[in-house]
């Protein structure tokens, strides 16, 4: 099920005029907006781009996700320019929820953890569960490091090492291959579908005015990432 709300003409990305929210959006990296009728989550930051792929990447394994949007939204620098930036919009649930670690509801979901922890080779820092007070439903929330962070200026760059995250996913890979122990079949599966699926046919920006140059520096990484998991499996 596809949890993402594209934008009109199916754009990736909505525009700032388009996605009519209302909230302060320049309050801090989150904040609560009203979109719709309802409340949702909005992630403002430099790692926003970064966890529009993991939401992406998340959808083509068709893991459970809260309905969510990119929106582009411009920034207000102190010189007075604007500068164009990615926020990603997270509906926020209505059940009462608790966290819970990647692994953790193995026992009861355990095709789902699986393939979750595949995900997450391709993500040093670990993503959450949230769970429904039955513990009969998940959502996975907290994907935004899948890559390094790409800051918005007069022209875009990057904020940390690509070097460095390459070397990131090589540990987390093995790491999360040990914890994956129990469900080895599942998180072996997924990770050859992480390898054989055209990542860039996956990850899309289009509608963001800078949708192509984020895009070729979104190939620069995931690509050699994922030839990194394919000397795995």
């Amino acid at each position: 099920m596809n949890r993402q709300i594209l934008a009109p003409a199916a754009k990736s990305v909505w525009s700032r005029e388009q996605c009519d929210f209302t909230g302060d959006i320049y309050s801090s990296g989150k904040t609560i907006v009203s979109w719709r009728g309802a409340d949702w989550l909005l992630k403002f930051k430099d790692e926003s781009v970064n966890e529009v792929i993991g939401y992406q990447l998340a959808e083509f394994l068709e893991l459970p996700l809260q309905p969510w949007l990119a929106v582009e939204i411009g920034e207000i620098e102190d010189n007075g320019i604007e500068k164009p930036h990615l926020g990603i919009l997270v509906k926020m649930w209505d059940d009462k929820f608790d966290c819970c670690d990647l692994d953790f509801p193995r026992d009861s979901h355990p095709s789902l953890v699986g393939m979750a922890l595949a995900l997450n080779a391709l993500n040093p820092h670990d993503p959450h569960w949230m769970r429904n007070a039955e513990k009969t439903q998940l959502r996975l929330v907290d994907l935004e490091f899948f890559g390094p962070a790409i800051v918005f200026s007069e022209t875009t760059y990057w904020k940390d090492s690509v070097d460095g995250y390459l070397n990131a996913v090589r540990r987390n890979l093995c790491r999360s291959y040990e914890i994956a122990k129990p469900v080895e079949a599942i998180f072996c599966s997924t990770l050859a579908r992480l390898v054989e699926v055209d990542l860039m046919g996956v990850v899309s920006f289009s509608g963001h005015s800078r949708a192509g140059e984020i895009t070729e520096m979104a190939a620069s990484f995931l690509k050699p990432a994922q030839k990194i998991l394919s000397c795995f499996s």
